[in-house]
């Protein structure tokens, strides 16, 4: 018979789109995910944090002018949605490192925000409508795309000081 064997990979961060790229071009009895909690949906992921949902749905209310352009989104105030446990404290998006790669994927989707590699997400229910994308294993940027007024709302990427 066919002989299944488990092995278990550490992967940096800049090389997991490619790795799960590259898995998802197995067939699923060639290759199963086991580790559940690295791989649930970006939707399920985002409804298991508290208070999330209803900070993007809020976030969606907001009329267009109380949004930001890219320009003159203020860097040093937007902190990461999770707490850095080791601080307590949120830490903002350019100490944390993220900046980079929230930048990168930021100028592909204003360039085509249906842009494929690197992977993205419909969510769904009371989300419908959002995409996601993955910024490193806890972050995720979730935007919308309104392809008349040729506008992309993004909705999250951390949370502000409060």
């Amino acid at each position: 018979g066919f002989v299944m064997q488990t092995i278990t990979l550490k992967l940096e961060d800049n090389i997991s789109d490619k790795f799960l790229w590259l898995l998802n071009h197995f067939d699923k009895k060639e290759i199963s995910i086991i580790d559940k909690d690295e791989y649930i949906s970006d939707d399920e992921y985002l409804r298991s944090i508290d208070g999330m949902v209803e900070s993007i749905l809020e976030a969606r209310n907001e009329p267009i002018e109380k949004g930001v352009t890219l320009d003159k989104l203020e860097w040093q105030n937007v902190s990461t949605y999770f707490y850095d446990t080791s601080s307590k404290r949120c830490k903002n998006l350019s100490s944390s490192g993220l900046k980079p790669k929230t930048m990168k994927l930021l100028e592909i989707i204003q360039n085509n925000p249906f842009q494929y590699p690197p992977e993205f997400e419909y969510l769904k229910d009371n989300m419908k409508g959002l995409i996601s994308r993955r910024i490193n294993k806890q972050h995720r940027l979730a935007y919308e795309v309104f392809e008349k007024e040729k506008i992309i709302k993004v909705y999250r990427m951390w949370k502000h000081y409060e």
